[in-house]
């Protein structure tokens, strides 16, 4: 159904405040199994964010770019652009 990656990403979501490790896990299963959905940028986007807020700079960094790099025309691209240059924010 191409719904499911919609739902993987907002079960991650739900975790992102309180279980970011769980929240990861839902993110990243959006990213390998649809790659093509629109969520994958977000997830990986929201990796990117994750990663900052555990100060993994180096993780942060290379999700942010990934996300610059695979896909390049969605927003969150230009989300991480914004975070590429003003790491830390």
């Amino acid at each position: 159904d191409p719904r499911v990656p919609d739902v993987v990403y907002f079960i991650g979501e739900s975790f992102a405040a309180d279980q970011p490790d769980s929240a990861a896990l839902y993110y990243a299963q959006v990213i390998q199994t649809a790659p093509t959905s629109p969520r994958a940028a977000s997830s990986l986007f929201k990796l990117g964010l994750l990663a900052d807020r555990r100060k993994d700079a180096d993780s942060a960094r290379t999700y942010f770019q990934r996300v610059v790099k695979e896909y390049p025309k969605s927003d969150e691209a230009a989300l991480a652009r914004d975070r590429l240059k003003s790491p830390g924010r």
